[in-house]
């Protein structure tokens, strides 16, 4: 449900005393909703050119948030987490044009082919992506760089187990174990996510405990 829960004015809310019930509640309202069909009707009957400003202006609007509600120095976090979300926009609206156009991903050049896994392994999972890399380059930031590779740790186990940078749809992600690993253009972009992960996570453990960074956090 963490997809379907974000909402507009979060700083607003919370100034007014909202807290995680908040987001708690709106989650199971659109769990109960999503279950029992009622999100569908309304999705259906409500038209698009209705909706979509207020999407468009949603959307602004929680970006604008993302950097005025958090500390300056933490504006490169949130810049990165958006990588992530880009590369499953794009993803959406490539397979929108390939299926107009009648094509598959096979008939594309190899260049093609690797462009799309690139943008299939980095949208799958953007939502958890886009937190944990947001949560890791904030510890950096701050200095606290065991919380961070403890972080970038998470990431490498996430994407052992297709929770993130899988190159399936999320209805078929095999485990660590599957034989469909095998497949050397499915298995080798996560597999260099994973080793990414553990270097950013080795790296941040062996680092030095980071009083530069705090140190430049005070002085900002």
């Amino acid at each position: 449900m963490i997809q379907n829960t974000p909402y507009v004015g979060h700083p607003a809310y919370k100034a007014m005393g909202a807290r995680a019930g908040y987001t708690l509640a709106t989650a199971i309202v659109i769990g109960v909703g999503a279950a029992t069909g009622a999100i569908s009707v309304l999705v259906s009957v409500l038209p698009e050119a209705a909706v979509a400003p207020i999407l468009i202006f949603i959307g602004l609007e929680i970006t604008a948030q993302a950097f005025t509600a958090s500390p300056a120095r933490h504006a490169p976090a949130i810049a990165i987490s958006f990588i992530p979300a880009v590369a499953a926009l794009v993803l959406i609206e490539l397979n929108q044009f390939l299926a107009a156009a009648g094509r598959h991903v096979s008939d594309l050049s190899a260049a093609g082919q690797s462009a799309f896994g690139s943008l299939l392994v980095l949208g799958n999972g953007f939502v958890v992506t886009a937190l944990l890399w947001g949560w890791a380059l904030v510890s950096i930031i701050d200095g606290r760089l065991g919380r961070a590779a403890g972080v970038f740790g998470a990431c490498a186990v996430a994407t052992l187990f297709g929770l993130i940078h899988s190159p399936w749809p999320p209805a078929r992600s095999p485990g660590p174990g599957s034989r469909e690993r095998e497949s050397p253009w499915l298995s080798r972009r996560p597999m260099r996510w994973e080793w990414a992960s553990c270097c950013c996570s080795t790296g941040c453990a062996r680092s030095p405990n980071g009083e530069g960074a705090r140190a430049s956090r005070r002085c900002s």
